[in-house]
C-alpha cells in the first residue's frame, strides 16, 4: 500500500463506518414497524371514568413566551373548558413575555375569564427574569403551588398530575377524562397525547412537516413506548406525575430540549411513559423554511446535549434490562445519526472509492453505492412509515399528499440531513451556542409568516447555507465523476442528489434574511 493509499484511508475509515451506521437502522425501523401494528390490532384502550373523590388533582401550566396574543387567548380558553370538576384544576398561565403590551393583555384576559367563569383556578404568573428558558419557568410555575400547600397537604400535591400546553396548542375538553385513567397505573409516569396539526394543509411545506412529525410520534416514540422501550415525552399535550418531576430534580435547563432530558433521567429511574391515540391535540407548525430548519436544528443539538448527559446513567440503570438498553443507544448512536452518516457516506464516495479500487474488486463497492439510495428510500421515508405502522391513518396520509407530495416530502427530508447534522455537531461538541427558539404564529393563515428575528439565528442560517453548497457542488462532482469514468448507474442514481442539493441551496440562499448576506 503506497503512499497515496494511506492517504486515502480516513476517509474510507469515515465512508464504512457510516454505511454501517446507516446500515443498523432497517432493522430497528421495521420492529417499531410492527410494533405498532401488533398494538392497533389489538388495541383494547377504553374510557376509564373515575369517582370524583378518587380524581387527582390536576395542574396545567401554559408557558408562553412574547406569542400571538389571540392565540394565547384561544389556549386560555381551552384549558377553562376541558372536563374536570373545577375544585381539582388548578391552571397557569406561565408568561415569560418581555413585551410588556402583550403582558398586560394577557393578564386582562385572564382576569376577564375569571369573571366569566365561576370557580376557575386560573392564575397569571409573571417572572421577573428567564433564567433556564421554558424550564425555568416551569419551576416558576411549580413552586407558586407549593406554596399554597400547607406541610400537611404535600401528600395531594405528590399524587397530582401535571399537564403541559404550549401557546400552539389547543386542549380538547375532554383530555383529562382520556388520559386520567392511565395513571392508575403507578409504574405510569407520564402520558403523552397525540397531536394533529392544524396549518397541515397550507403549503407543500406544512403538509411534508405533517409527515415527519407523524412518523416520530406514531412510529418511533409510540412503537418504543408500547414494546417496553425507553421514549420521549415531547414537551406539549401530555401530562406527568409531579412526583416523578420531583424526583429528577424538576426541570433543568442545561440542555436545549428540557422534555427529553427529563424523559431519560425518569425512565432511569423506572418510570414509564405511556402514547395515547385516545385524543388528540391540536397545534401549529412552523410556517416557514427558516423556522422549520431552525426547529430541525434545535432538536437535534438538544439530542446530543442529552445523549451526553443520560446515556451513562441509562445503561447504569438497575431498573432497565439489556434491551431496553440497546434501544437506548440504537436511539442516540443510530436513529439520531442517520443524517451525519448520510451526508459523510456522500461526502467521502469519491476517495473511499479509490482506496477500495487498490484492495479490491470494484463491482462490490458499486452495488454497496447503488444501495445506499435504495435503503434511504425504503427506510427513511416517513409517509411509508405511517402507513405501514398505523393503517388506520393510512388514509389521512394519503389524502394529504396526494400526487407529487410524496417526493416533495422526500425531496425536504434529504435536503435537511445538512441541517441535521449541524445541529447534531454542535450538539457532540458541548458548545454553548444560541439558543432557539421556534416562533409560534396564530392559527388564522394570513398571521402565518416567518418569524425569525434574532441576529444570531440568521448567522447560523447563513452557516448552515454554506454546508448546503458544499453539498451541492459536491453532489454535482460525483455524478460526472461517475459519468466520466463510465459508471452509469451510479450517475443516473445520484443525480437525484444532484437535483436535490443545488435546489435546496439557492432556496435556503434566497430565503436567508438580508443581514446574512453582508455580516461576516
Amino acid at each position: 500500500m503506497g503512499i497515496s493509499e494511506l492517504l486515502l484511508l480516513p476517509f474510507f475509515v469515515c465512508f464504512v463506518l457510516s454505511v454501517l451506521g446507516f446500515l443498523l437502522h432497517p432493522p430497528f425501523f421495521l420492529y417499531l414497524i410492527f410494533a405498532c401494528r401488533r398494538k392497533n390490532a389489538g388495541k383494547k384502550e377504553t374510557l376509564q371514568i373515575y369517582d370524583k373523590e378518587r380524581l387527582p388533582l390536576q395542574i396545567i401550566q401554559l408557558p408562553v413566551f412574547n406569542e400571538d396574543v389571540d392565540m394565547v387567548k384561544a389556549l386560555i380558553d381551552s384549558a377553562c373548558g376541558v372536563w374536570y370538576p373545577r375544585e381539582k384544576v388548578i391552571i397557569q398561565l406561565l408568561d415569560d413575555s418581555d413585551q410588556e403590551s402583550i403582558s398586560l393583555a394577557l393578564k386582562e384576559y385572564v382576569d376577564l375569564k375569571k369573571s366569566q367563569v365561576p370557580g376557575v383556578q386560573l392564575h397569571y404568573l409573571h417572572r421577573s427574569d428567564r433564567s433556564n428558558y421554558k424550564a425555568g419557568n416551569l419551576n416558576f410555575g411549580l413552586g407558586e403551588v407549593r406554596k399554597s400547600f400547607p406541610d400537611k397537604g404535600e401528600a395531594e400535591l405528590d399524587q397530582s398530575i401535571v399537564s403541559i400546553f404550549d401557546a400552539d396548542f389547543l386542549i380538547p375538553d375532554e383530555y383529562l377524562r382520556y388520559t386520567v385513567g392511565y395513571f392508575d397505573d403507578p409504574s405510569v409516569g407520564a402520558v403523552q397525547a397525540d397531536m394533529d396539526f392544524a396549518n397541515r394543509n397550507d403549503s407543500a411545506l406544512t403538509r411534508a412537516a405533517a409527515v415527519f412529525q407523524e412518523n416520530l410520534h406514531r412510529i418511533d416514540f409510540t412503537g418504543r413506548s408500547v414494546s417496553g422501550h425507553l421514549t420521549t415525552f415531547k414537551g406539549s399535550a401530555g401530562s406527568l406525575r409531579y412526583r416523578l418531576i420531583r424526583d429528577c430534580g424538576f426541570w433543568q435547563g442545561d440542555t436545549q430540549i428540557e422534555d427529553v432530558d427529563l424523559s431519560f433521567a425518569a425512565q432511569a429511574k423506572g418510570w414509564k411513559i405511556v402514547y395515547t391515540d385516545l385524543v388528540s391535540c391540536s397545534c401549529v407548525l412552523p410556517s416557514s423554511y427558516n423556522d422549520f430548519k431552525l426547529q430541525q436544528r434545535s432538536w437535534m443539538k438538544g439530542i446530543m446535549e442529552v445523549m451526553r448527559k443520560q446515556l451513562g446513567g441509562v445503561l447504569g440503570s438497575s431498573r432497565l434490562g439489556f434491551f431496553q438498553k440497546l434501544l437506548a443507544l440504537e436511539f442516540f448512536l443510530v436513529f439520531s445519526l442517520q443524517s451525519m452518516f448520510m451526508v459523510v457516506s456522500h461526502l467521502t464516495l469519491i476517495p473511499a472509492y479509490y482506496f477500495w479500487s487498490s484492495i479490491g474488486e470494484a463491482w462490490i463497492f458499486h452495488g454497496l453505492v447503488l444501495a445506499l439510495p435504495l435503503i434511504l428510500a425504503l427506510t427513511h421515508i416517513p409517509f411509508i412509515a405511517v402507513r405501514m405502522g398505523n393503517p388506520e391513518t393510512a388514509d389521512q396520509t394519503r389524502s394529504s399528499l396526494p400526487g407529487k407530495e410524496p417526493l416533495f416530502a422526500f425531496a425536504l427530508m434529504t435536503a435537511l440531513f445538512v441541517t441535521l447534522s449541524y445541529g447534531l455537531i454542535e450538539g457532540l461538541s458541548g458548545a454553548v451556542v444560541h439558543r432557539d427558539r421556534t416562533g409560534k404564529v396564530g392559527r388564522k393563515k394570513e398571521g402565518r409568516k416567518g418569524t425569525i428575528t434574532a441576529g444570531t439565528s440568521i448567522v447560523i442560517l447563513g452557516r448552515i447555507n454554506g454546508v448546503e453548497w458544499l453539498m451541492a457542488l459536491y453532489s454535482i462532482l460525483v455524478v460526472c465523476w461517475a459519468g466520466l469514468n463510465g459508471f452509469v448507474a451510479i450517475a443516473t442514481v445520484y443525480s437525484v442528489l444532484a437535483v436535490i442539493y443545488p435546489l435546496n441551496a439557492i432556496i435556503s440562499f434566497w430565503l436567508l434574511p438580508k443581514r446574512t448576506r453582508v455580516e461576516k
